[in-house]
Order: C-alpha cells, then structure tokens, then sequence
C-alpha cells in the first residue's frame, strides 16, 4: 500500500511544520496560549489531511467529493479577496 512518508507534499509539509514549531519557540511568554498554539496547531493539520486523504484513497465512491472540494478550496486561495 506504500506510506505517506515518501508522498513530496508530506515532506514539504512536515519540514515546513517543523521550521514553524521551532520559530515559534522565540516567541514572547504572553503569546504562549495565543498565536503560539494556532500556529502549531494549523501547521501540523496540513500534515495530518495529507496521511488521511492517502489513507483513504482506496474508497472511490468519495473521489468526486474529493475533487469537488479540492476545486472550492483552490478557488479561495485564488481569489481570497472574496472572502473577507
């Protein structure tokens, strides 16, 4: 079945994730329960949706789905004007 570790997507966004929890460790004490924990805990998601859209890329019934909401998600990163 293979494993998500060598998908390229998971590495740049387990590296990236990496770089962020590091950084985020020079930030000040205040900011310990704030940005802090929302940083660390939206760079280690990107990470987790990779391994759960590898792990369930067996069910082809959810493919349409899939690609329907990867196109939507797509087009607010294209166009987040339209999203303020």
């Amino acid at each position: 079945m293979g494993d998500y570790r060598t998908l390229f997507a998971y590495q740049k966004a387990f590296t990236l994730s990496m770089k962020l929890f590091n950084r985020s460790k020079k930030f000040p004490p205040e900011e310990k329960f704030g940005l802090m924990v929302q940083i660390r805990n939206s760079s280690r998601s990107v990470c987790v949706n990779i391994v759960e859209a590898y792990k369930r890329r067996r069910y082809k019934e959810f493919k349409y789905e899939n690609d329907e909401v990867a196109k939507l998600v797509l087009y607010m990163i294209n166009n987040p004007e339209k999203f303020r």
